[in-house]
């Protein structure tokens, strides 16, 4: 088989889930147990290397569980109540127990990328299903690349029940930022909360509402690798990038109901995810949760989900080619010139070019890079030239 190791590609906001209608199912492990304890799975050697030149051969696996994703328009229901701005959910479930959904809101917008609003999930361990975060956060931003890096704090408020024993189970695995894949873990990082409230029952400050809590997630990202995978069931092999990253979870809460909150702990969990084009996260890998620091390799994880069936498809699906760019409007000012042009059919990015006069090849030069996708450009850099020529080509990777 020849594959070119060494092609990096760009997964946009267009290539994540942003549309109603579409769906993917995954295969995984088991889920924790009612105790909230991870059922782990064997994973080294899988993870790969930073950098380019990988091969994630996936098509063999963890299939004790499907999760199915569905992706759903705005509508009138309890659900939505909190998330005003929200366009789109995330409607997650195993499909060893339909209709016990979890759901995440968002909206995707062009140019910034995927605005989260929260979660929210019936039979979580927490007394509200809903979970808006303080304030709404990017968690995959419109244009991502190998070398790319952002970090996403979240907070929240919620109660724990106190008259309910013991952190359960979280709101499932998949497509959710890492925000899912510690809440199963959460009663270890605040280091026996059924402790502290004599073993349940309201005989502390809560009430019958539970006792106040903030949670706090701080998830940096590194796009640290390039490389193909392949994913089971004939799925395909593709070009992916891989995204590391390290999730940290603080739990605090107020013990007295005075309206002060301490800290219980931290649970840090390394979470890796591989971007596909038209597919999203197709592969996603998490490690145990732990006190301590997670090495970039680890042994063992508790969620390896692989993406194995979907009806959505990549952008131009089907394109051999780019068709040529149309439509080049350029405006000329004292400081600056303004280029916008139309987009062209099967393009996946454009590139922007400038000639001092000569039309042969090497007399064009670029004022963009290989991963440019707008349909705009102004060029500040004209002082000075008696000439400046410009064209515009599109591309397909």
């Amino acid at each position: 088989m020849g594959l070119n190791t060494e092609a990096q590609i760009t997964i946009t906001i267009d290539d994540m889930f942003i549309e109603p209608g579409k769906y993917y199912r995954a295969y995984s492990n088991e889920p924790p147990n009612f105790l909230g304890e991870p059922n782990s799975v064997v994973v080294a050697g899988l993870m790969g290397d930073a950098g380019g030149g990988n091969y994630w051969d996936f098509s063999q696996g963890p299939t004790d569980d499907v999760y199915r994703y569905d992706y759903l328009a705005r509508e009138t229901n309890i659900v939505w109540h909190d998330y005003p701005e929200a366009t789109v959910a995330e409607r997650a479930y195993r499909e060893s127990e339909p209709g016990d959904y979890s759901w995440l809101l968002y909206d995707p917008v062009p140019g910034l990328g995927r605005k989260l609003f929260g979660f929210w999930k019936l039979d979580s361990q927490y007394v509200n299903p809903s979970n808006p975060f303080t304030n709404p956060v990017v968690d995959f931003p419109d244009e991502i690349n190998f070398g790319d890096s952002w970090t996403n704090d979240i907070e929240y408020r919620n109660s724990y029940p106190t008259d309910f024993g013991g952190f359960g189970g979280g709101i499932g695995g998949g497509d959710l930022g890492g925000l899912d894949d510690v809440l199963g873990d959460l009663g270890d990082a605040l280091g026996g909360l059924d402790d502290l409230l004599g073993g349940g029952g309201d005989s502390t400050g809560g009430s019958s509402e539970g006792l106040p809590m903030i949670i706090r997630h701080v998830q940096s990202f590194e796009v640290d690798a390039y490389g193909f995978i392949e994913l089971p069931d004939d799925l395909g092999i593709f070009e992916c990038l891989r995204v590391n990253s390290l999730l940290e979870v603080t739990a605090l809460v107020d013990i007295e109901g005075s309206g002060s909150f301490s800290p219980l702990g931290t649970q840090n969990t390394r979470v890796y995810y591989w971007l596909v084009p038209g597919k999203g996260i197709a592969a996603q890998m998490t490690s145990l949760a732990s006190a301590g620091p997670i090495p970039d390799q680890f042994n063992e994880a508790s969620i390896f989900q692989r993406m194995f069936e979907t009806n959505k498809q990549p952008r131009n699906a089907g394109c051999a080619e780019a068709e040529p760019v149309s439509g080049l409007d350029i405006v000329y000012q004292s400081n600056l010139v303004r280029l916008k042009w139309q987009d062209a059919a099967c393009a996946q990015n454009y590139r922007v070019q400038y000639s001092l006069g000569g039309l042969e090849t090497g007399d064009w030069k670029d004022l963009t890079n290989g991963s440019y996708t707008d349909t705009f450009f102004i060029d500040t850099q004209i002082k000075g030239y008696n000439v400046k020529l410009y064209r515009v080509l599109s591309e397909r990777n």
